[in-house]
């Protein structure tokens, strides 16, 4: 009985034999090494480990020295060195400037602050922070202005949005295919996480006038970029961004602070915000008539920021068909008459007549015209500039040129739209 337990022990301890009786392999082998092939492959193990089991691991040298110092702020490797965006404009000439993120090169939702796409007229401003200021008036009870040190002491909410400039994925509107990488083509999109204060609690503050709309928001770059925003939006879920993937906004994004307006395009969003002006209806200034709009026969226009509606270019005519000459005469009678508010204001420094005239009683507002009057020369100079534009197209209809076709006179058989 003991034999034969010791001769079952030694049979089921004894190693299959790698080769059966006739020289061809065993069964049972063959099928055990496959599964121990399979499991490998499985996990993603191969012939990798009987490699490193073999020859071992070389020590490189950067694991025979100390490191690099730790610096202040993280950078970027220098093998990453590539990943870089593309500036249309690297000499900072006088026009417009963009640059592209390499969408390519990325992985994740979020882009880097230092790879988020820019579009600028004329570079960025280095704008103090100690000094700037956001000044929200017009349709209000109380006028109010706020520094950095004010905001900081409001809630904040902290959103992921991503920015897309109106003009992003224009190459694919060309009549041929565009033979470019996707920076080329959609690189005027990216996404970041903004932090800042909700714009419904600052205009809730300064109590908004039953008969403000919309709101003019302007930027403190050169330019003076501002748009015209529907106030329902602002009271919905814009935001004036302080904080752009958790440290300070980027300088070229807007430093020290922007607009955020979620689904508006990028130009929307205005950047290096300073004023807030609430309004009747739009401003309706250069860069919504001239600029990032649908241009329509008529001086009419799509809106970006009225949910696709058309407005003429002179909103005081809200009836009847517009044509150049038309829109000519309104734009000079609108820089006669900011001519005339402009002269009616009393020059700083001027003696004699207008200083009497400055001089106020006790308890009279608004002594300071100063911003005022910057405020009317900026309108003067967006209205001529409409001017001239109004002008040429004036000059080509008596030419007989229109713009969609080469001459005035239509084809037999087509009716004049």
């Amino acid at each position: 009985m003991t034999s034969n337990m010791t001769s079952k022990q030694n049979r089921r301890v004894s190693p299959t034999p790698d080769a059966a009786g006739n020289g061809l392999l065993d069964r049972r082998a063959l099928l055990g090494r496959g599964l121990l092939l399979a499991g490998a492959a499985g996990t993603g193990v191969g012939t990798s480990l009987t490699a490193a089991g073999a020859e071992p691991l070389p020590v490189d040298p950067w694991s025979l020295a100390p490191g690099t110092a730790i610096p202040p702020y993280g950078v970027p490797p220098k093998y990453e060195s590539k990943v870089v965006r593309t500036l249309t404009n690297p000499n900072s000439e006088p026009r417009t400037s963009q640059a592209r993120t390499p969408h390519h090169l990325l992985n994740g939702t979020i882009t880097p602050a230092g790879l988020h796409f820019v579009v600028s007229r004329t570079g960025f401003p280095d704008i103090d922070p100690a000094k700037h200021r956001l000044a929200i008036h017009g349709l209000v009870k109380q006028p109010l202005v706020f520094d950095l040190d004010a905001l900081a002491r409001y809630p904040k909410v902290t959103r992921i949005n991503f920015v897309e400039c109106g003009g992003n994925s224009a190459p694919l509107y060309n009549k041929d295919p565009v033979q470019a990488n996707v920076q080329a083509i959609h690189g005027l999109v990216s996404c970041s996480e903004w932090t800042g204060v909700r714009l419904s609690t600052l205009l809730e503050e300064t109590g908004i006038d039953p008969k403000a709309k919309w709101l003019l928001a302007e930027g403190a770059d050169g330019p003076s970029m501002n748009r015209s925003i529907p106030l329902a939006k602002a009271l919905d879920d814009a935001m004036i961004a302080l904080y752009q993937n958790g440290e300070r906004i980027n300088p070229a994004q807007g430093y020290p602070m922007r607009l955020l307006v979620p689904g508006y395009e990028g130009n929307m969003n205005v950047k290096w915000l300073h004023r807030i002006k609430l309004i009747e209806e739009p401003a309706m200034a250069i860069n919504e008539t001239m600029q990032y709009t649908h241009r329509r026969r008529f001086a009419r226009a799509r809106q970006a920021g009225d949910r696709g509606r058309s407005r003429p270019v002179g909103h005081e005519h809200r009836t009847g068909r517009q044509g150049p000459a038309a829109r000519q005469r309104h734009v000079r009678a609108r820089c006669r008459h900011l001519c005339a508010e402009m002269r009616s204001l009393p020059r700083q420094g001027r003696p004699g007549r207008d200083q009497r005239r400055t001089r106020q009683r006790p308890g009279q507002v608004g002594s300071d015209h100063g911003p005022l009057r910057a405020e009317r020369h900026h309108d003067l100079r967006l209205h001529a500039a409409c001017n001239a534009v109004a002008a040429a197209e004036v000059a080509d209809r008596r030419r007989g040129l229109r713009p969609d076709r080469l001459h005035s006179r239509p084809q037999q058989g087509h009716r004049r739209q």
